[in-house]
């Protein structure tokens, strides 16, 4: 089997949630850094720096992942349509014939 194609806007969702997810892990280290430094009597304006990456960051991320993924499977379709798909093969998961249950 050839992958040929891939649907621009599928890819772009899962590029999506995929770097939204990873840009709240990383906001999540933001909100500890600018808690703790608010904490330690610095500027009291880096509580918003905390805050700031649990809520823009994921979604700042998340625009670069949707818009990452989109742009990808739209370069590798015209790449393929030049050099082919990717080539790739399957095999059916069948369990071992001695594992069925007979009643």
């Amino acid at each position: 089997m050839i992958l040929k194609r891939f649907g621009a806007l599928s890819c772009a969702k899962i590029g999506l949630v995929l770097y939204g997810l990873i840009g709240l892990v990383t906001g999540i280290f933001f909100f500890l850094i600018g808690i703790i430094s608010a904490a330690l009597g610095h500027p009291p304006d880096n509580w918003l720096f905390g805050i700031g990456g649990l809520i823009i960051w994921p979604i700042f991320y998340g625009l670069i992942g949707l818009i990452g993924g989109a742009i990808m499977a739209w370069l590798y379709n015209v790449v393929a349509s030049w050099v082919g798909g990717i080539e790739m093969q399957f095999e059916e998961d069948t369990p071992p014939p001695d594992s069925y249950v007979q009643g």
